[in-house]
């Protein structure tokens, strides 16, 4: 999901997303005062991913294409590891 809005380059995406979200929720019947949850826990998961940097993986010694491979896992990582500490 966050690959697919390009949050990495363009973070303002996923608050557009999620207040259409709200919208969406809130133009239904009875649901006009709730509050729409998931934002919270997305915008946590994004915030934990948008931590990891090219340059930390780089760092790595890491080069080329591998760096986008790296990128992935270290962001998915950072979201697995953001997960449990939201469960616990």
């Amino acid at each position: 999901f966050f690959n697919a809005i390009d949050l990495w380059r363009k973070p303002e995406r996923l608050n557009d997303i999620l207040l259409c979200c709200t919208a969406d929720l809130r133009g239904r019947t009875g649901f006009e005062q709730a509050e729409y949850a998931q934002a919270t826990y997305l915008q946590q998961l994004a915030e934990a991913a948008l931590k990891v940097t090219a340059q930390q993986v780089m760092a790595l010694g890491i080069t080329g294409p591998a760096i986008k491979e790296a990128l992935n896992t270290a962001r998915l990582q950072a979201i697995t590891a953001t997960l449990q500490s939201i469960k616990s």
